[in-house]
């Protein structure tokens, strides 16, 4: 991505016993965020009961608090399923119907709902909306509009796609978009 910089925070593990085991993208917070950049500056020892031990904290209480984003779009390790997926990643279309997947696997829909809820974790409906909305972010980061996005997609309409945006991603699609540099 462009425009984004990033910071480390490197925690003693038993400080975290409840961290999660995989990576997992979240909604940072503009407190959580503040507090961030100032521990990047913290010495890594410091007194128990100094300013820096208390921000330390409240930004494991922070950590703590986080919701996952579902920012990520599982692919199933069947083969064929799995060469489908990837294809569907390149042009995404939400009306997609899961009768040409059958098709293309020479398998039933229940099959197709078994393999891609043991593979994957989510129903067909659940792959294909999530895949589209990741899709959309390249596009809203780019500035492109909404209503171009909904189109690209085959959502029938704008709200339609920002429904179904924020259901995923609990905000609009607009609150996705670049903002101007002052």
């Amino acid at each position: 991505m462009t425009g984004v910089s990033t910071r480390s925070l490197y925690i003693e593990p038993t400080a975290v016993p409840w961290f999660p085991a995989r990576c997992q993208a979240v909604d940072v917070s503009d407190l959580l965020r503040a507090l961030i950049l100032a521990a990047v500056d913290m010495e890594p020892c410091y007194a128990e009961h100094s300013r820096d031990a208390a921000l330390a904290a409240l930004l494991l209480h922070e950590l703590r608090n986080l919701t996952p984003l579902p920012l990520d779009v599982p692919l199933p390790p069947e083969p064929r399923l799995r060469r489908l997926c990837e294809a569907f990643l390149q042009k995404p279309d939400i009306h997609d119907p899961p009768a040409r997947w059958c098709a293309a696997l020479n398998i039933s829909e229940r099959t197709l709902a078994r393999l891609f809820r043991s593979g994957t974790g989510l129903s067909f409906s659940q792959w294909r909306g999530r895949a589209c909305i990741l899709h959309s972010l390249q596009h809203l980061t780019a500035g492109m509009p909404v209503t171009r996005i909904a189109a690209l997609l085959g959502y029938d309409n704008p709200a339609a796609y920002t429904a179904a945006f924020k259901r995923l991603l609990g905000r609009p699609p607009t609150a996705h978009k670049p903002q101007p540099t002052p």
